[in-house]
């Protein structure tokens, strides 16, 4: 069993994400949808909660988002049947970012398998706890509506990092694969069931 976990990383850029669909369950993050409806798909901002409403992405992926707005449904009172809250979807909300929700949310569903997470870049690291005040957003939609501008600072990652290790760590029957980041935390190094490869590697196991 085999699922696709989406950030927007510009790692992606270029890889023709529908393909995922023949191979596994696919769940993604934010803006997104704009390009590719995953199965599952999360949001925790207003701004961007309000256009996936509005926009009709809830349609054309089970959506979840941290809170349900007040007045966001209004306009739309039939979306508000198919949307659920972080803590409805999985039973509890770590308050973990939206990229770590749907990782957290794909291994709750598999237990058991391979995970593929794509567009996590993490190009913000330099040590866990340091920031690298020079390095520019790196987001697909960066500059897009509900988005920081392309000369934006890149979000501080190592809230992200410490995230993703307790995923990892706590579902150690699932193997995880990091594809086309060139970025490796050192802490990620020390989990047995992580791996970095890159897409002609993960196009290479898909289709053995």
């Amino acid at each position: 069993m085999r699922s696709f976990v989406i950030a927007n990383g510009t790692s992606r850029t270029g890889f023709d994400l529908n393909i995922l669909s023949m191979y596994g369950k696919t769940y993604g993050c934010n803006a997104l949808y704009r390009d590719f409806s995953p199965d599952y798909i999360g949001a925790i901002d207003r701004p961007i909660v309000d256009e996936m409403i509005r926009e009709g992405a809830w349609q054309n992926s089970k959506m979840i988002c941290k809170h349900m707005y007040p007045g966001s449904f209004d306009p739309f009172p039939r979306a508000k049947l198919y949307v659920q809250t972080f803590k409805k979807a999985l039973g509890y909300d770590k308050h973990y970012d939206t990229g770590q929700t749907m990782l957290d949310y794909a291994s709750q569903h598999l237990q058991e398998g391979e995970i593929y997470l794509l567009g996590f870049d993490l190009t913000n690291y330099m040590i866990e706890d340091q920031r690298n005040i020079d390095n520019k957003i790196d987001n697909i939609y960066a500059g897009t509506d509900c988005y920081a501008s392309l000369d934006a600072v890149e979000k501080f990652c190592g809230k992200w990092i410490r995230e993703m290790r307790e995923v990892f760590t706590s579902n150690q029957k699932i193997k995880y694969y990091r594809v086309g980041a060139s970025i490796i935390p050192d802490t990620f190094t020390r989990i047995n069931n992580l791996q970095h490869i890159n897409y002609d590697e993960m196009l290479e196991k898909l289709n053995d």
